[in-house]
């Protein structure tokens, strides 16, 4: 992505932060600019290629500010994380093909038009240099996943209702 894209920030954001020796590892062996977050400040010069997000609360304000947004525990067997999340900020979200704890947002996601499935970081990268190549489908792409996300409003009332007019 880097060298198609030189200008492009990734922010990596590890869902648990025991993990940051490891990504930051993992990011050295990959020999990649970094930083974490927290050493950010306004004084400092355009960011590095990586920011590693070593803080809590602000992945949500971030997907807000993104292009595109890939969540992870989805390439490899571990269910997947919340990619509704992303969505409800109108950025297109890429996922891999283990979402056994979202398929139900990925089915949204991929009927509506706002996700894709990759199934590998090679994948992955020529999805992200599309979107980033092709603004216009980018767009319309997080308008789809808001529409995803605005679809599913409402389902607590409307079981409620159901169960309701069952006698549960």
């Amino acid at each position: 992505v880097h060298a198609a894209h030189p200008d492009v920030t990734i922010i990596w954001a590890p869902r648990h932060l025991d993990r940051l020796d490891d990504v930051e590892e993992m990011l050295d062996g990959a020999d990649l600019p970094w930083l974490r977050r927290s050493a950010l400040d306004e004084t400092s010069a355009a960011p590095p290629p990586v920011i590693l997000l070593d803080t809590l609360g602000e992945l949500a304000t971030l997907y807000g500010v993104a292009d595109i947004a890939f969540v992870g525990a989805t390439l490899v067997p571990l269910g997947g994380h919340n990619l509704l999340e992303p969505a409800s900020h109108g950025v297109p979200v890429l996922f891999g093909p283990n979402t056994q704890n979202v398929s139900t947002s990925a089915d949204a996601l991929l009927t509506f038009g706002g996700g894709n499935e990759v199934h590998d970081g090679i994948e992955l990268a020529e999805a992200v240099i599309r979107l980033l190549n092709s603004p216009d489908e980018r767009v319309r792409m997080g308008q789809a996943a808001a529409t995803a996300v605005q679809s599913g409003l409402g389902a607590l009332e409307r079981t409620i209702a159901l169960l309701a007019r069952l006698g549960l």
